[in-house]
């Protein structure tokens, strides 16, 4: 048989051993095939251009360089089906590509949502590609590239830095001094030094804020004195501001001082903040002679930091100031002077000012007052004063509850005629003693103010006040009221499981949702699981979609996974909408905390790790793609899954039909649960439910062949946005064996934000970070 080189060009191998395996007897084929592979390795050997793996590796690398992925794809095909393995770097090579093209871009909306996605697997190749994004004009890219690299940098990537900092494209060199100043790498001192010298205002300005963020030389701070007459204020402030950040013999703020412009004005008062002195005084000085509002406000701030400026300054003129932060500077200088509580209309004006910081200054600083005449003052306050200015009082109890409130106090706050005053005062009765704290919430139970009753329950639940609440709680079960009802279950577990158990059992024949939701949320802190079930059944079995969420919230807290799971799984299929989607939404982030109040924290991303492996035999050649132990499973998969299991999906190319299939999944069997769950989700999927995004998501992770071809099917939709959605969530699969599939579309797709999501897909499947 003669043979031609060019026969056996990757692809054309391929198509040759399809033939072979077809027309010739097993043992014959094997012959054979041996001869075809050493009969084209010699005759490419033997060409310029190597082996037929160096020479489609060599086109892969031209065809990248020349920026034409399309073409390095199908080279990395043909390179698939001569070696049967996936070369990790060279697809790394060709993702990078793709993400330098979008990094390229004119589109800035791809490329900021580009970005949030790069920066979760950045490494050193990818942060090479992210520096050239230094060149955008756009500052909120550059600001973007900054907070991800500013994470990942190391000494391999210092060259990268310096090279921008001495680039003639002052964007590039805008972007590497904004790192640097997040950086405080003070290994590129002297090439920020010589930037002070740029002839653009803005390096300029930004390399004199960076300077003051490292550790310049004596000489390098003499430059930086330099330029405090320098023409633009932009550089004359940065040089002020830098000075705050540094501590040096060399510093000379005068030129400053006599500076006219707001801006170096209100950095110099920064400055005098943290330097007081002589200089310091004076500047503050000239600052309160200023009509600027801004400079003035500036110049308050910075007079309390200095002992004589605090003397010196009449705050008393300062505390009716239309600024706010004005009278909240005004306060704490008259309090430094110890002049707060010297006039006693203006206390009351204090306390009733329409700024709640101003407020809760006074009033904090009045009850830690041990002086006599702020006392009475007090005193004159809790008998007389507004309805404002007693709430700021009690709130300054309740955030300083070591101080305590006397018993005097408390009871004229709890009989206030205003309910809002009692409310809030139920609080104080914490500070009391046992004999005090009884007494008071009996009169307050009394009280025909529903809100008021309410708070009292509220507030022996949140305290924990088990004798009392004890004493109360019948009481509090046969009000009036269905919020009063509520706010006593909240406290039944101070009781114990046994009596509070016989207790909600009969609060949950209430006609009130609220009073049996309140009920079935109580079971949460049963210790027996088998007592919480039993409520768990009778909640999602209510007439009530809230009580039926109430029980699913204490649902999640069982300790038995399938039952958990159960119930859930059977929700889906509820008639109320909420409750169908909150369902639906713990089946999706099953190990995520939900709270009794159905708070819930976000499960952090982890990368997939994959390996992938070559395996010969004389029968047949297959790839076996390893998903690790260590990998982290989908969320409602590892749910399911009992023990440690290993997926296994093996190519094989055995046979014709197998080939041209692609990839055969032989999934190890996960438990029962799965199949259960799996027909659930298709049984709603049929409905025609609004939430079958949510239920085809689902049976994604639960690895259903019908969900999977539905959503390969979508990455050939004509819609730029179906397509990248369906990238997307196959990127989320951690499935190795669809990478091929993956470089298919690659090479076929135009669109460059659906490229993004399939290189993307494959960077985080092959486990390049």
């Amino acid at each position: 048989m003669k043979i031609k080189t060019n026969e056996f060009e990757a692809a054309g191998i391929n198509r040759a051993v399809l033939y072979l395996k077809t027309k010739f007897m097993k043992n014959i084929y094997l012959i054979v095939i041996n001869l075809l592979f050493c009969v084209a390795l010699s005759a490419q050997s033997a060409s310029d251009s190597g082996t037929i793996v160096d020479s489609l590796k060599k086109k892969i690398s031209t065809s990248l360089a020349s920026k034409d992925e399309n073409m390095a794809i199908k080279y990395y095909n043909d390179l698939f089906t001569v070696t049967y393995t996936e070369d990790n770097n060279l697809l790394k090579d060709v993702c990078l590509n793709i993400f330098s093209k979008v990094i390229d871009s004119n589109d800035n909306k791809l490329r900021l949502q580009s970005l949030d996605l790069m920066g979760t697997f950045v490494n050193k190749d990818m942060a090479r590609i992210l520096f050239k994004g230094f060149k955008e004009p756009d500052e909120n890219i550059r600001k973007k590239i900054v907070s991800i690299l500013s994470g990942n940098i190391n000494v391999e990537l210092f060259p990268e830095i310096s090279t921008r900092l001495k680039s003639d494209d002052i964007y590039e060199v805008s972007g590497a001094l904004e790192l640097l100043g997040e950086l405080k790498e003070k290994f590129f001192t002297e090439q920020v030094v010589k930037l002070l010298e740029h002839e653009d205002i803005v390096i300029k300005a930004k390399a004199i804020e960076v300077l003051g963020k490292l550790d310049p030389k004596n000489e390098d701070v003499d430059k930086l004195n330099k330029l405090l007459i320098h023409p633009s204020e932009w550089v004359r402030s940065g040089v002020v501001e830098a000075f705050c950040n540094l501590k040096n013999d060399n510093i000379n703020i005068q030129p400053a001082v006599r500076d006219s412009s707001e801006k170096v004005q209100l950095a110099l008062l920064k400055w005098a903040a943290i330097n007081p002195g002589e200089t310091a005084d004076r500047i503050i000085r000239a600052g309160f002679l200023e009509k600027n509002e801004k400079i003035f406000s500036a110049s308050c701030m910075a007079a309390l930091k200095s002992i004589e400026m605090v003397e010196r300054v009449d705050w008393s003129k300062l505390v009716g100031n239309k600024n706010e932060e004005i009278r909240v500077f005004a306060v704490n200088g008259l309090f430094k002077r110890n002049e707060l509580f010297d006039d006693e209309e203006l206390n009351v004006r204090l306390l009733n000012d329409t700024s709640v910081n101003v407020r809760s200054f006074v009033a904090s600083k009045m009850i830690e007052s041990e002086n006599s005449f702020v006392k009475s003052l007090l005193s004159d306050v809790v008998e007389n004063g507004s309805s404002i200015a007693k709430k700021s009082l009690i709130n300054a109890w309740i955030e300083k509850p070591e101080l305590g409130c006397n018993k005097e106090i408390v009871r004229k706050f709890v009989s206030n005629e205003d309910a809002s005053i009692q409310c809030i005062s139920v609080n104080l009765i914490a500070g009391l003693s046992l004999i005090e704290k009884g007494q008071i919430i009996k009169e307050l139970l009394k009280s025909n103010k529903i809100n008021v009753r309410e708070a009292v329950y509220l507030f022996l639940a949140a305290n924990k006040e088990k004798e009392i609440y004890s004493e109360n709680f019948q009481k509090g079960l046969e009000d009036s009221s269905v919020k009063v009802q509520a706010a006593v279950i909240k406290g039944l577990n101070l009781l114990g499981d046994s009596q509070a158990n016989s207790f909600i059992e009969k609060m949950f024949a209430s006609k009130y949702k609220a009073v049996r939701a309140e009920c079935v949320l109580q079971v949460h802190y049963f210790e027996k699981d088998e007592t919480k079930l039993d409520w768990i059944e009778k909640g999602v079995k209510d007439a009530s979609g809230e009580v039926r969420k109430a029980a699913l919230d204490v649902a999640f807290k069982l300790e038995d996974k399938n039952r958990k799971l159960q119930l859930f799984s059977d929700m889906l299929f509820d008639d109320d909408e909420q409750v169908r989607r909150y369902a639906l939404t713990v089946l999706q982030s099953p190990g995520a905390e939900v709270e009794v109040e159905n708070k819930k924290k976000e499960e952090s991303k982890v990368m997939t790790k994959t390996e992938t492996e070559k395996t010969q035999s004389s029968e047949k050649q297959e790839i076996k793609v390893e998903l690790k132990d260590e990998k982290p499973k989908n969320k409602l998969m590892d749910w399911l899954d009992k023990g440690k299991k290993k997926s296994t999906a093996t190519v094989s190319l055995k046979r014709e039909d197998e080939i041209n299939k692609g990839i055969i999944i032989d999934e190890k069997s996960q438990s029962a649960s799965k199949g259960e769950i799996e027909s659930k989700l298709k049984k709603l999927l049929s409905s025609q439910n609004k939430d079958s995004a949510k239920v085809e998501d689902l049976l994604l992770e639960l690895g259903d062949e019908a969900a999977l071809s539905k959503l390969k099917n979508r990455l050939n939709d004509a819609s730029t946005d179906e397509r990248k959605e369906a990238a997307k969530k196959i990127g989320l699969l951690h499935d190795a064996t669809l990478i091929p599939l993956l470089r298919e579309q690659l090479q076929n797709e135009t669109e460059l934000q659906v490229k993004f999501e399939l290189a993307l897909a494959i960077w985080k499947m092959v486990s390049i970070k």
